[in-house]
């Protein structure tokens, strides 16, 4: 069947002009979105992102109409594109894009629950001739939306948690920084392997451990214990990608008086937790087994929370966007 013969997806794909959202020098930073069809091919074999996998990305979920954590996100990218060697972000060019972006595509489909994804491409590869001759070294952004299917979700509710090896020291970022310790790029195929293994495994969602012995986080999500009265995450300082959602989830505990904490987390603390969640994409998931080990999912808690950042939104973006760096930023 050819793709002309599908269904039209409730996609929309933006090619949108780098000089707006990257600080470079004699590149236009006048905005230029350009809708294209989701259907057709729209990157070269000759991008790095496709021979090299050198690249990097974000995403969140769109809930009437309003991009969830899209600043924290944003700041995201912005720590991504340091570590990575990528010029600095303009934030407004960011925010205006995935307003208008937005709003066309609700214009189109309606104001469903989406996804939006935004993709950054090193450029052509200046190794060919191709990638030559096509301006090799300028950033290639695309930014999609896609109505969530609720027949399909990517994660269920009740998660059941595996821990793995991650096989690297709690040390990793500090040891070893070229490897892009907490970086979100757009070589995930590690990342796809590992849900692999656990669909293979009757399990959901990982929780890594260090070669030392401590918790790190989990494929595509970060993950909180409740130990006791405290609420415990693994510390981005381990070489983990910062958590959007862990943000906002500790600004929620936070507003109700809860108590938070960052830190080094023996992997002892995954017999002592009284409550484990996962969390990526603005959506907190409660856990119900870890290892094989029933566990009592705290539902209460997932609900309250997913409904809490949704609605107050406000709140929660002063409280989580409170203390950040945006140095990498214009």
């Amino acid at each position: 069947m050819s793709a002309d013969q599908l269904e039209k997806p409730r996609t929309t794909l933006a090619v949108v002009s780098p000089g707006a959202l990257f600080e470079l020098p004699g590149v236009s930073s006048d905005l230029d979105i350009t809708y294209v069809d989701p259907m057709h091919p729209q990157v070269s074999v000759f991008d790095l992102a496709v021979i090299r996998g050198d690249g990097i990305f974000e995403a969140t979920t769109v809930w009437k109409g309003t991009p969830l954590a899209w600043k924290l996100h944003i700041w995201r990218l912005s720590n991504s594109a340091r570590l990575a060697d990528y010029p600095r972000l303009r934030v407004d060019g960011w925010l205006e894009a995935a307003r208008q972006i937005i709003e066309h595509h609700n214009g189109e489909f309606g104001d469903a629950d989406s996804q939006i994804r935004v993709l950054v491409t090193r450029g052509m590869d200046p190794e060919t001739r191709p990638g030559r001759a096509q301006g090799a070294g300028t950033p290639h952004v695309f930014i999609y939306m896609d109505q969530r299917d609720p027949a399909h979700p990517h994660m269920p509710d009740e998660v059941r948690l595996l821990s793995l090896p991650k096989g690297v020291a709690s040390s990793a970022a500090q040891d070893a920084p070229w490897m892009l310790w907490g970086v979100k790029t757009l070589s995930y195929a590690m990342n796809m392997a590992t849900y692999r293994y656990l669909h293979a495994h009757d399990a959901d969602e990982t929780i890594f451990y260090s070669t030392d012995g401590y918790l790190l986080e989990a494929a595509t999500a970060s993950v909180v214990l409740r130990i006791g009265d405290e609420y415990v995450t693994s510390d981005p300082s381990l070489g983990i990608l910062a958590g959007t959602t862990q943000r906002e989830f500790f600004a929620y505990l936070e507003h109700q008086g809860l108590k938070t904490r960052y830190g080094k987390i023996p992997t002892s603390a995954l017999l002592s937790a009284d409550a484990i969640w996962t969390m990526g994409g603005s959506t907190i998931h409660t856990v119900k087994s870890i290892d094989g080990r029933p566990l009592r999912p705290d539902i209460d808690m997932m609900n309250a929370a997913n409904s809490f950042v949704r609605e107050n939104r406000e709140l929660i973006e002063e409280s989580s966007l409170a203390g950040l760096d945006w140095s990498h930023t214009i």
